[in-house]
């Protein structure tokens, strides 16, 4: 169950409860009556977890926002040395002293080697960093194995504690089941962060002058109705019409008439079935019949009437393969023959087809031609009608349409290093593809 800012506030095990930042702050379990409570400094980072049994874990973090410190019921126990904002480089005892190097070389999330002492470790980790064997290199003693869930939630480890990286290369804590990346925290076992990204959203949209170089800035005005529903903006697109929408969190869509100065906004509305499916808005695109179209974080994909204000949902169901993806849905873009391709978080890339409201989906495997990471963050199609994919852990794809298959762009030209997260790609007027990365553009 979800509240209208599409926070998880119940599943079939617990109950959680929020501050007023927006932040999970309590969690009550269904039948035993256990509970679990989480407590932040004011820029977001979790300090101390509490639990009803008595046990506590606490945590000090830099100026960064990186974690260094970890105790548990008030004894250190850990420690960690960074190589940047995400990366540790070493993490070391409670005495101070060295117990792990992490050497990187494939990956830029997660380390290749290990090294205590005079050993060293090789780490076998699947495509998203997370670390599947940690093998003796002397010998190929396997010395740990890990399974996980489709949420990074670890399900078997041969070894706890021998290392302390979990899903997708993060800092796991086995007391607690969080995953530490950079400055938040994620819980696999509901595949949801505990609390917003300190990056910070909440600058509002800022609108550039070409003639002035002048920029107009807006944001959400508590006392004016008309303004900016939010100032944490996650999404922006222009019609057909010129005219602008802007997604934000956790309140909807706002449109913006560009000869006008006051926004319309749709948002989730629980008692209507014709509304938003879900307040956040991730993406947005328009196909060629002037339809617009809406990825939203858990309420799939929406269809927009302008006719009637009305919005038509497609979600994912267990129960058909040809439905769309679960997971946030971060990307869409229209194609010519009337279709959609969607990027979901987790999801893959969908194939999706309006006329009948089928999905085809594609997603990572051990093949020749799979796509390289189901972590879909950026799509565009170029002036040739090639579809070029932007992952989060799996670099740049195209997708071939004669073979329906992915050349992957990760291990061409460019090192995994500084191509490893593909956060934009977009083709300008002479045709030349710009990919916007983890290290530059």
């Amino acid at each position: 169950v979800y509240d209208v800012q599409d926070r998880l506030v119940s599943n079939s095990e617990w109950n959680f409860t929020y501050n007023k930042n927006g932040y999970l702050s309590r969690k009550d379990h269904l039948s035993n009556g256990s509970w679990v409570t989480y407590t932040y400094d004011a820029l977001g980072n979790l300090l101390v977890v509490q639990f009803s049994n008595g046990t506590k874990v606490d945590y000090l973090v830099d100026g960064s926002d990186r974690r260094v410190r970890r105790r548990l019921n008030n004894t250190f126990n850990a420690a960690y040395i960074y190589r940047d904002d995400l990366r540790p480089a070493a993490q070391l005892n409670s005495n101070g002293t060295i117990k792990s190097v992490f050497i990187y070389g494939s990956r830029s999330n997660s380390p290749d080697l290990i090294v205590q002492g005079t050993v060293t470790y090789r780490v076998i980790s699947d495509h998203l960093g997370s670390p599947l064997f940690v093998i003796r290199a002397s010998n190929g003693q396997i010395v740990q194995q890990l399974t996980y869930d489709t949420w990074g939630k670890v399900i078997s480890d041969s070894n706890p504690g021998f290392q302390p990286l979990g899903f997708a290369g993060g800092i796991y804590d086995s007391t607690t089941s969080l995953v530490r990346f950079g400055a938040r925290d994620y819980d696999a076992s509901v595949g949801r962060w505990l609390n917003k990204d300190p990056i910070r959203y909440e600058g509002g949209l800022n609108y550039l002058n070409r003639q002035t170089l002048e920029f107009s800035r807006y944001t959400n005005n508590p006392n004016d109705k008309a303004s900016l529903n939010s100032s944490t903006v996650r999404s922006v697109f222009v019609d057909v019409n010129h005219d602008l929408w802007v997604g934000t969190f956790p309140t909807g869509v706002n449109f913006l008439d560009t000869s006008s100065t006051v926004f319309q906004t749709y948002r989730n509305d629980p008692n209507n079935t014709n509304g938003l499916s879900q307040s956040s808005v991730l993406a947005m695109d328009e196909d060629e019949s002037g339809i617009l179209w809406l990825g939203t974080d858990g309420g799939g994909l929406n269809r927009f009437n302008r006719t009637t204000n009305t919005f038509t949902h497609y979600k994912h169901d267990e129960k058909n393969p040809k439905s769309i993806s679960p997971g946030a849905i971060l990307s869409v873009k229209h194609d010519r023959d009337g279709t959609l391709w969607l990027g979901a978080w987790h999801g893959g890339l969908n194939h999706f087809d309006p006329k009948t409201g089928t999905a085809k989906r594609y997603n990572f495997s051990l093949n020749p031609g799979s796509l390289s990471n189901n972590n879909i963050w950026a799509l565009c199609n170029d002036q040739q009608q090639n579809l070029w994919i932007g992952t989060i852990g799996g670099g740049l794809n195209r997708y071939q349409q004669d073979t329906d298959d992915f050349v992957n762009y990760q291990k061409q030209a460019i090192t995994n290093e500084n191509f490893f997260l593909v956060w934009k790609v977009y083709e300008d007027h002479q045709g030349q593809i710009w990919v916007g990365a983890n290290e530059g553009l």
